[in-house]
């Protein structure tokens, strides 16, 4: 399975920035990666990787499109052989929250790091912020003739929890507190849980 999909791509990379910025020293920059030297601890580098294809998954009004896949598994096959065409799938409210939240983050961390980079993934965070607050919910169903992996979640609430907690951990502003408190006190047994899908 050579799909690329937006939620655990989330879960990765958030897992990824959160592991250097709780540790940083724990993280070099001599792995042997194409970046490694860099000056950038590669960990970073990995995590820049995918926070840019999540950039490009980021349609021009802010939804994030679920993923990008083949229309069904290659089989055992090597990468370079899967020449299927590929598909992107439609924006969910689930990818778009969890974007937001691994931009927020990125912005953070990649401050200090590339500002100009920073600044990116924190417009883009906002901007899908400022969209998911008009989406509904629909859970991700493959459409007829697609078999590959999909990542069903029935709640986006703790999305758009993350969302509005990162972009408040971002810039402070009070509007993403509030949103964040509001989701809280609505149910706060949603907002637990640190895999894909919470």
């Amino acid at each position: 399975d050579y799909g690329r999909y937006v939620v655990t791509g989330v879960k990765t990379v958030t897992d990824l920035m959160l592991a250097w910025q709780l540790n940083p020293d724990l993280f070099t920059d001599d792995l042997g990666i194409a970046e490694s030297g860099n000056g950038v601890a590669d960990i970073l580098d990995e995590a820049r990787w995918e926070l840019q294809w999540l950039l490009s998954m980021q349609n021009s009004w802010g939804g994030v499109y679920d993923k990008v896949v083949t229309a069904s598994f290659p089989g055992y096959i090597s990468p370079d052989q899967d020449d299927a065409p590929l598909f992107v799938m439609q924006e969910m409210s689930t990818a778009t929250g969890g974007t937001a939240a691994a931009l927020a983050l990125a912005s953070v961390i990649y401050q200090s790091v590339d500002p100009q980079f920073s600044q990116q993934c924190l417009n883009a965070a906002e901007k899908s912020w400022d969209y998911l607050q008009q989406m509904t919910l629909t859970p991700y169903s493959n459409p007829e003739g697609f078999s590959t992996g999909h990542y069903t979640d029935t709640v986006d609430a703790d999305e758009r929890y993350f969302a509005s907690a990162a972009l408040y951990y971002a810039t402070g502003r009070m509007q993403y507190l509030d949103q964040a408190r509001s989701l809280f006190e609505a149910d706060a047994s949603l907002l637990h849980g640190v895999e894909w899908k919470n």
